[in-house]
């Protein structure tokens, strides 16, 4: 039999025992693979937690870095402390980037290649992309967990600006995540067609597939073909189109994961069904619920439901601010809010009848408080917050003033240092199915403020003007108001009872 094998053209430096045993820095799987060598402008890679994100974001960097000395690149985290933190960014980088000769500098937390090219590490906070990295120049960008909740998309869209430079290596944001409802992520993903919004789910068929996304009038649009792009949105939005690709990917595509670490296997697939949809199995859908109450613990009524009659208590509460959007360069600022309420001491309902929001100066501000009060009516008492020091107290002073010369009633609520024992009452009250709202008083983005609430201060994407305000609402029921002007409680046993029925028993 005539021996067909080929013989190699070329001899091994090394033989074949020796040569399996030199480590090997390389994708393990498909996705892993379609996610380093992707060129598209912007690549999404995430879904599910455990899928080697973090490692693979690192390799994208070496790939670009170790033979272009023109290659600059920015790795960012919502957080410097997250950069840092053991088996994050860094600690990765410093065990992988010295095999190639890369020098480190942990002051100013950057990486120098022997070629030329370097690695800068920073943050983000949500609203300062701008005076964070005006000025900088990049190959690549990594933003590792883009859903955080201080990461914003105006922030992402200014750092898109940031790609450019002498590299000819195509300029690419490289983004990983898992899932958040909250993020805008989800909204870019299901405008892409890569996740359905109906279930939260990744699209099988549309996965790694690339489309092309725009900015028009300050919206990120989408379309699969710049044709399309230009039909939908105009020459201009085509013109400008970049690439984008999501790659959605999971445990299961981590065979790492799946031969050294099984017990994370076995975790995951033992989360609670909410949990485990949306970090093993990447589902959007799914809430990353981290505050203390949930929109489907209130009560959602019509108008018409909130009672007219009885012994019932009217209060609205201000939390206040005084901040235009775009002002002194803030483009998140923090809201005044005003909400009204009913409470019923004879059963303990609270009804959320009513909402003021808006983002104005202090002379607008104090001039829909006074008009609010006065299209209330007097029945209704207005609840002001005092802040610490003496300049908080007199302002509220001030207010109280004014409301009082115009006919309300006003009581000042002293405000808490800690904000989660400021709002216990209202979660209590949340909690134990007490707190009823109008439909339309609160839009989606109230409800995430809600939801997301867990006495930290507010920040540019994490606010807390609506918990504060219902805080207020309800502390004055407790503290002012649960009893009429006339009944004293000493001389009234069921007074006593209805203050207590109102407290009830923390579920925190």
């Amino acid at each position: 039999m005539a021996n067909n094998k080929k013989e190699r053209p070329y001899s091994l430096a090394i033989d074949q025992d020796t040569l399996s045993d030199i480590p090997c820095i390389a994708p393990l799987s498909d996705k892993q693979e379609r996610f380093v060598n992707c060129k598209s402008n912007f690549v999404f890679y995430g879904g599910g937690q455990n899928a080697a994100k973090t490692y693979y974001s690192i390799m994208n960097l070496l790939v670009g870095a170790v033979d272009d000395e023109y290659f600059t690149a920015t790795v960012i985290r919502d957080s410097l402390r997250k950069v840092k933190q053991s088996g994050g960014l860094w600690d990765m980088s410093k065990k992988l980037f010295p095999k190639f000769s890369a020098t480190s500098n942990g002051i100013e937390y950057t990486f120098k290649f022997p070629i030329g090219s370097s690695i800068k590490y920073g943050h983000l906070q949500a609203g300062k992309a701008e005076e964070l990295h005006q000025g900088s120049n990049n190959t690549m960008i990594v933003v590792d967990e883009i859903c955080d909740p201080d990461i914003t998309e105006d922030d992402i869209l200014y750092l898109l600006n940031r790609l450019r430079g002498s590299s000819r290596q195509a300029k690419q944001m490289k983004a990983t995540g898992n899932p958040s409802y909250h993020s805008f992520m989800r909204v870019w993903l299901e405008k892409a067609g890569y996740v359905d919004p109906e279930t939260g789910f990744e699209i099988p068929e549309k996965n790694g597939k690339e489309v092309f996304f725009s900015v028009v009038n300050g919206e990120v649009v989408f379309a699969d073909t710049k044709k399309e792009m230009k039909e939908r949105f105009g020459e201009v939005a085509a013109k400008n189109a970049m690439t984008f690709t999501a790659i959605h990917a999971r445990i299961y595509d981590n065979p790492f994961a799946l031969k050294y670490d099984q017990m994370a296997v076995t975790t995951m697939e033992n989360f609670k069904p909410d949990e485990r949809d949306r970090l093993l199995h990447g589902c959007w859908k799914s809430t990353d619920h981290k505050g203390y109450i949930k929109k489907e613990m209130f009560h959602l009524i019509d108008r018409s439901d909130v009672p007219l009659t009885g012994n019932l208590v009217e209060v609205r509460a201000w939390d206040f601010a005084a901040s235009r959007i775009g002002e002194n360069g803030e483009m998140s600022p923090d809201a005044t809010v005003g909400i009204k309420g009913k409470y019923s001491p004879d059963t303990g309902d609270i009804y959320i009848t009513d909402m003021v929001r808006m983002f104005e100066s202090f002379a607008v501000v104090e001039e829909v408080m006074l008009r609010t009060a006065r299209e209330d009516g007097r029945q209704c008492v207005v609840s002001i917050p005092v802040d610490s020091g003496a300049a908080g107290k007199q302002v509220a002073l001030q207010r109280k003033a004014k409301l009082l010369k115009c006919g309300s009633k006003t009581v000042l609520q002293k405000t808490s240092n800690s904000k989660i024992n400021r709002a216990i009452p209202f979660i209590q009250a949340v909690q134990e199915g007490r707190v009823h709202v109008v439909r339309g008083v609160f839009e989606d983005d109230q409800w995430r403020e809600l939801e997301l609430f867990d006495g930290s201060r507010s920040t540019r994407s994490r606010k807390d003007d609506v918990p504060d305000s219902c805080a207020d609402l309800v502390n004055t029921f407790l503290d002012k108001l649960v009893i009429q002007s006339n009944v004293k409680i000493g001389s009234d046993p069921s007074a006593r009872q209805r203050l207590s029925r109102l407290g009830g028993k923390t579920l925190l």
